[in-house]
C-alpha cells in the first residue's frame, strides 16, 4: 500500500484490500462485509487505520 509504506499516512484502512477485508471478517466472525459494515469499522479504528491494517493483515495470515 503506497499510502502506508511510501507516503507514511497514519489513517489508511482500504476497502479494496482483500487481506484487510478477510481480517475484519475473521476477527468479527462475519461471513460477508458490505460497504456500510466496512465504513463502521473504518470509523471505529480511525485515526489508527494504518495500525489496524497492519494487524489485520497479520491476523488473516494466522500469525
Amino acid at each position: 500500500m503506497l499510502l502506508i509504506f511510501t507516503l507514511g499516512r497514519k489513517d489508511v484502512l482500504s476497502y479494496r484490500d482483500l487481506g484487510i477485508r478477510r481480517g475484519l471478517m475473521l476477527l468479527n466472525r462475519r461471513e460477508t462485509l458490505d460497504d456500510s459494515d466496512f465504513e463502521f469499522y473504518r470509523r471505529r479504528y480511525s485515526p489508527y487505520g494504518t495500525l489496524a491494517s497492519l494487524y489485520l493483515w497479520r491476523f488473516q495470515d494466522g500469525e
